[in-house]
């Protein structure tokens, strides 16, 4: 109130000069956002040329319909292969399906094979912790005295080359918000497609790591009985879905968990100690839970759960998720353009676009702009320079910043010095990958102001006491360990739209043709048709 009065200059004040980040979440938690009801519990009117929405515009989403393509053709007196020839121009792409369309089609072939691993899972072999991506962590593994560095993740030895090649091309591109103009290198495709799977894919996956690790050790992050309130949140949304997880299964679990096998604990080290004349003692330690026999009663109980609710519910849970996804978006973009009086400009699109695009398009927010219905700027343009190999990147700059091979560092007790050393060049290291993102934006290495001086600054003593001076060092670093990842390419490549450069060994992909504007006459219309309520 006091804000109010001390902004109505002329007996009346405007919402936008009133309404502060602080003041909104105040009129929310007490008006519902309703800022003419506020003006009615002070008792005062609108101001003169407040323009006040008291609805949005209706969202329409324009996702595909190549499975209408023959309906439309009939309505409009056209051959299929014309309205197919409409779509792909919209959609800048070769094909009638829209880049959500073939973003689900590709979550349907992973879950069927995310499926099939799950159920062929025996006692004996590795554990399937990693073939799901659930967290953008580190590019460089970290060592420590327990764990040596993978030969491999998980999903990379499990999926298929075929789908590993797709996640690649789809979830294989971002764009960052300051630079919308410009794709750059997802380093995690894994994670962004876990992230459009959403709570269905990571409450099954962690329902069968339960199982195998309460069987196999050496712990578990819940028991069976603490299982549905471990997942409550991923629950509760599939449930907001209206995809929800049956009851039985944790029933069945439950009860099954008697007829599993008692604990067998592997024999662990053991010392001997002489504490007398003619008297030893031995101690010998277990560490953890023992194995009990019994998995695949608990994976069959699983799978078949598992199987039902894909069969009830998959396609409606994944139209769900991009469509939840992309009309909270569309409302976001009505509430800035009635806040603002105007749309948003590219920058400001993108900020709020920016996560729905790298989740369905792959970055490009020109595909957002066409779901939305609205008029899009210029298609993005990329010029690929990360290595496809990023971990085994990100391990040469650190060798290139300390000048020797990444190995286990010392403790902090045996040499806190270098430990320190180490934990600073490890982290600079790991922002390696994203130093290449913003080049790639950029068209050009970036200053340390584009970069993030913050996160550099504390960390570059270990380069050299000016930090101008490091900052020039590991630019150096960064594009020597570049150079000689072009010179060693991977045995590998991942399969997907990209070419070969002849010259560097690094794939790259041909940067799209500008878009033209969309057309707004008939093939409009007939792409009207094509909307989803």
């Amino acid at each position: 109130m006091d804000r109010y009065y001390s902004k109505a200059k002329g007996g009346q004040a405007l919402r936008k000069k009133v309404l502060t980040q602080a003041f909104g979440r105040t009129l929310t938690a007490y008006f519902g956002g309703d800022w003419l009801a506020f003006l009615a519990y002070l008792g005062e009117e609108p101001h003169p040329s407040e323009e006040i929405f008291q609805a949005l515009p209706e969202t329409k989403l324009m996702v595909g319909g190549s499975q209408r393509v023959a309906a439309v053709a009939a309505e409009h007196g056209l051959a299929p292969e014309q309205v197919e020839r409409m779509l792909a121009a919209y959609w800048q792409q070769s094909g009638a399906d829209s880049p959500v369309e073939h973003r689900v089609a590709v979550l349907g072939r992973y879950w069927g094979e995310f499926d099939a691993i799950h159920a062929r899972q025996e006692r004996g072999m590795p554990a399937l912790w990693g073939l799901v991506q659930e967290h953008a962590g580190s590019v460089l593994r970290a060592k420590d005295d327990d764990r040596e560095l993978p030969e491999g993740d998980v999903h990379e030895r499990l999926l298929s080359p075929e789908l590993r090649g797709d996640i690649m091309s789809l979830w294989g591109t971002a764009v960052l918000p300051r630079w919308p103009e410009r794709l750059v290198t997802e380093p995690f495709p894994h994670v962004r497609l876990a992230e459009a799977l959403g709570p269905a894919l990571r409450f099954w996956h962690g329902a069968a790591l339960t199982a195998w690790y309460i069987c196999e050790g050496p712990y578990s992050r819940t028991d069976l009985d603490g299982l549905a309130n471990y997942h409550h949140h991923e629950l509760d949304a599939l449930d907001a879905l209206g995809c929800p997880i049956p009851g039985d299964l944790f029933s069945e679990l439950r009860a099954a968990e008697s007829r599993l096998g008692p604990e067998e604990y592997d024999e662990g080290d053991a010392s001997e100690y002489e504490v007398g004349e003619g008297i030893s003692l031995t101690v010998s330690m277990q560490v953890g839970r023992g194995k009990r026999a019994g998995f695949e009663l608990l994976r069959d109980i699983i799978t078949r759960h598992r199987r039902q609710w894909t069969e009830r519910y998959f396609e409606q849970y994944l139209r769900a998720q991009w469509e939840t996804n992309l009309r909270a978006l569309a409302e976001a973009y009505h509430r800035h353009a009635a806040d603002k009086g105007k749309a948003p400009t590219p920058k400001q699109f993108a900020k709020l676009a920016a996560p729905s695009a790298n989740l369905w398009f792959g970055g490009d927010l020109t595909g957002v702009y066409g779901v939305l219905g609205l008029k899009a700027p210029p298609a993005p343009t990329r010029n690929r320079l990360m290595p496809d190999d990023v971990q085994a990147f990100a391990e040469r700059v650190y060798e290139r910043l300390s000048g020797e091979s990444y190995d286990l560092p010392p403790t902090w007790k045996e040499d806190p010095v270098r430990r320190e050393r180490h934990n600073q060049l490890f982290d600079l290291a790991v922002f390696a990958p994203e130093y290449v993102r913003v080049e790639e934006a950029l068209g050009g290495p970036p200053e340390l102001k584009e970069f993030g001086r913050a996160k550099f600054e504390h960390r570059s003593a270990s380069l050299a006491p000016d930090t101008d001076e490091a900052w020039r060092f590991y630019g150096e670093a960064v594009h020597a360990s570049l150079a000689e990842a072009e010179r060693h390419p991977p045995e590998e490549v991942q399969a997907g739209p990209t070419t070969a450069s002849p010259d560097s060994g690094v794939a790259t992909t041909a940067a799209p043709t500008p878009e033209p504007e969309r057309e707004q006459g008939f093939l409009g219309r007939a792409l009207g048709r094509f909307r989803t309520r």
